[in-house]
Order: structure tokens, then sequence, then C-alpha cells
């Protein structure tokens, strides 16, 4: 089910891919759930990354407001190298 929802997000919003974060309330962080767009190498390293509430701004605003976050292009640029680095060790990140 998951997986048909994050298709028809990528249909409608016109995105080249998207992915579903699951959020662990217990441990505060957010793990891949599905995607779509990726290749199966970059779903593999992304779904073994655990990122932590509070290393992000955009889940944590989900979280706090129990709202689904979609991520403008403008913002995507300024980000890209830091979601790019999320299967660096944290230390690495930018």
């Amino acid at each position: 089910m998951l997986s048909t929802i994050v298709e028809r997000a990528v249909v409608l919003s016109g995105a080249d891919a998207a992915p579903i974060y699951r959020y662990r309330r217990s441990e505060r962080v957010f793990r891949l759930g599905t995607s779509t767009g990726f290749g199966d190498a970059l779903a593999a390293a992304i779904r073994g990354v655990r990122i932590r509430e509070e290393e992000t701004t955009a889940m944590a605003r989900a979280v706090a407001e129990r709202v689904p976050v979609q991520i403008p292009i403008s913002a995507r640029r300024r980000t890209s190298r830091c979601a790019i680095s999320l299967t660096r060790p944290a230390s690495a990140r930018c």
C-alpha cells in the first residue's frame, strides 16, 4: 500500500523520485519505509541509515505538526549535497 502512495505522489508532484520514511517514536529516528525512482543500490544504502529526529528540520516538522512535508525545488538545490551524504557517518555529513 505504501508503494502505491509513493508512486502516485511522484506522478502527482512531477518529481523524479520520492521516499516515505517511517518514524519510530521510542527511538526518535526515521528509516526509509519505501521509495520509488531511486536505484536499488541507493535505496538499500538509505534503508540502512537511521536519521535522528534532530538531524533534519523537515522531518522534525512533520513529527511536530503531524503533516507530510514536501521539500521545494529551491530548498533541494541547497541541500542536495546533504541528501547524498546520508550514507556517510554522521560526523562526515554536511
